[in-house]
């Protein structure tokens, strides 16, 4: 349980579309969706090792598109 308040860790899968706009030469993402699909509490957050969790995730979602990636 989360209290209140309390700092937590969230996990957040976006999909997103970047473009250029090319006067001025700045990009900038519009975010299509974003979907929280994990919590867990500061405490325990901080617990997990971040490379793993990122080659966690990074498998679990890929897709076959590689301008998908």
């Amino acid at each position: 349980e989360i209290k209140f308040g309390s700092p937590y860790i969230a996990i957040c899968f976006n999909i997103e579309n970047m473009e250029r706009e090319y006067l001025n030469q700045q990009d900038y993402v519009n975010v299509i969706t974003s979907d929280q699909i994990f919590t867990m509490c500061g405490k325990c957050g901080n617990k997990r090792n971040a490379e793993q969790t990122t080659s966690l995730l990074s498998n679990g979602f890929k897709v076959d598109h590689p301008r998908l990636n």
